[in-house]
């Protein structure tokens, strides 16, 4: 017996079908730029000037905005203005003044009197430039291991940006507020859903004490940290290194993978005199996905689709752990329990 029913629904996924190859054909994507772009470790960096000054500058994602040292202010008689704000971060907040230089370049780019901000502490003490999330997230953004490029989609809708390669993978993304550029995915560790921060100013990836607490870490059955994570803030936040029995990134299993854990929000609550440090510290990444991350991917923020995609460098899978010496010290470490 002839199904009616069926054979419209089928018709209509035929052209919608039909239609796909057009969406992808209708889809502009303008390159608006390109920045040479160097990793120095896991730690991408431009090379630009200020004011005529050379200066190497630190590509933030996990920066909300642009900013400069005080020490490299004080070096270029750069006149500063008092904030009532501060700025926080792993290891607590941070005074936070303004300024605002004549000149800066980066690659072929210029910009005049660009306003920036002014920390006590940078969170890498080498680099005194550090351009965030606010500058960079004005239209989609590709990272790889040579360039930083800019783009502007017109028509594309739901199309695949990932001009590359058809089989790249896929996130989707959110910022934690209508003001805060911070880019936030979802991954999963040993089966719980977890919201991590694209933090390419980390040199590597961090999960915070109480998301790993929930999997069973327990720090004290470690002899102690391997080191400290250094931020914004006035403190230095323990480390310690774990065995994550599977981490879940846009659908791919890794398994036994090192992860360094820290109390990253710990300190914040304290800083601003907050009684309850839960509420002080809802929103915040429970995780954040660093810059051996990155460097192993060539990655789009695609923003005028709230997606990230990314594949791998060398075009094929491999595991996440971070350099050698991680992988000795994890070979060690307790495995999670779920």
């Amino acid at each position: 017996m002839f199904d009616k029913t069926a054979a419209r629904a089928l018709a209509a996924a035929l052209a919608l079908l039909a239609l796909l190859p057009a969406a992808q054909a209708a889809c502009k994507y303008k390159r608006l730029g390109s920045i040479p772009l160097e990793w120095r470790g896991t730690a991408p960096i431009l090379h630009g000037t200020i004011n005529g000054t050379p200066v190497d500058v630190l590509v933030d994602t996990g920066a909300a905005h642009n900013t400069i040292s005080a020490t490299l202010a004080d070096k270029l008689h750069l006149a500063l203005g008092h904030t009532d704000a501060g700025t926080f971060g792993v290891g607590g907040t941070s005074a936070l003044y303004r300024t605002r230089i004549d000149q800066l370049t980066l690659g072929k780019f210029e910009w005049d009197r660009v306003p920036m901000r002014v920390l006590d502490k940078q969170a890498k003490d080498d680099l005194d430039v550090i351009i965030g999330a606010d500058f960079l997230f004005q239209h989609d953004v590709e990272m790889t291991r040579d360039a930083l490029t800019f783009y502007e989609p017109s028509d594309c809708a739901d199309a695949s940006l990932a001009y590359w390669s058809p089989d790249a993978s896929v996130l989707e993304t959110t910022h934690p507020a209508d003001d805060d550029k911070h880019v936030h995915v979802t991954v999963s560790v040993n089966g719980r859903p977890v919201t991590a921060m694209v933090d390419s100013g980390a040199s590597h990836s961090l999960l915070d004490l109480p998301a790993a607490r929930a999997i069973g870490f327990d720090p004290a059955h470690y002899q102690g940290p391997v080191g400290t994570v250094g931020g914004i803030g006035a403190h230095d936040v323990s480390e310690w290194l774990y065995r994550l029995d599977t981490l879940t990134i846009a659908g791919h299993d890794y398994r036994h993978v090192p992860m360094h854990v820290a109390d990253l929000w710990g300190n914040l609550a304290q800083d601003t005199h907050v009684a309850d440090a839960d509420a002080s510290n809802k929103g915040r990444p429970h995780m954040m996905l660093g810059g051996e991350f990155l460097k192993a991917r060539h990655v789009l923020f695609a923003e005028s689709q709230h997606r990230l995609y990314f594949t791998f460098t060398n075009g094929t899978d491999h595991d996440m752990s971070m350099d050698a010496v991680v992988r000795a010290a994890a070979a060690q470490a307790p495995a999670a329990s779920r």
